[in-house]
């Protein structure tokens, strides 16, 4: 996914918080790094919502994210804000 944000610009990047291989805050950041106007397009999704260090990143960042399980119209909501 990294590579895929180095190479193209998006308009959303839906993304969930626990991943096999890197987290979806480590994802944020490097990407962030890397494209610093994708910082406002990501949307988080979690099942963790009450996990500390989850609920940090969130707050400290002030990203958009959704709880699972939520309704698909939640999700195009959300999308719909951002590309507004």
């Amino acid at each position: 996914a990294l590579l895929k944000v180095k190479a193209h610009e998006y308009n959303v990047v839906i993304c969930d918080m626990k991943m096999p291989r890197m987290r979806g805050d480590e994802f944020y950041l490097k990407a962030r790094a890397m494209r610093p106007n994708v910082a406002d397009r990501f949307i988080f999704i979690t099942g963790f919502a009450t996990d500390p260090h989850i609920t940090s990143f969130f707050n400290r960042h002030e990203v958009k994210y959704l709880v699972k399980p939520f309704p698909i119209e939640g999700l195009i909501s959300c999308v719909k804000g951002l590309l507004s």
